[in-house]
């Protein structure tokens, strides 16, 4: 089940599609796998609205293949793709954070200190979910 943290203000696609991304990529759900949106979703706590969503985010990244009348499987992903992939999102990230720090404001800085000592904190209990 997703926890959904009231401080967060994020549509809840974006949570499953986040969630089911990453089940993806770090193998929890193997490749070749179906997606069926009612297990899905009673496993996130959700509607099949969001997970249904997410899936469709998911294929046009290449992660999800739908095939019609049969259903969505997660994507082979070969170590290629996961470089070019890593890649991409290396030089998207840098320019973004770039951007992100010209235009910063002082509460937005401070909410970005508090983060960070949430994150070095997790590192020190060696917690992975709350470094995540």
């Amino acid at each position: 089940m997703l926890n959904f943290d009231i401080q967060n203000h994020r549509p809840l696609r974006e949570m499953v599609y986040e969630e089911l991304k990453t089940q993806i990529l770090t193998g929890k759900i193997i490749p070749g796998t179906r997606l069926m949106e009612i297990e899905l979703a009673e496993n996130m706590g959700v509607s099949r609205t969001p997970i249904r969503e997410a899936i469709r985010k998911l294929e046009k990244e290449g992660l999800v293949i739908i095939e019609p009348r049969k259903g969505a499987y997660a994507s082979q992903i070969s170590t290629e793709d996961m470089v070019a992939i890593l890649e991409v999102r290396q030089n998207m990230e840098g320019l973004a954070a770039h951007f992100a720090a010209a235009r910063i404001n002082s509460d937005e800085l401070e909410n970005l200190r508090d983060v960070f000592e949430k994150y070095n904190q997790a590192v020190k209990d060696g917690s992975t979910k709350d470094m995540i």
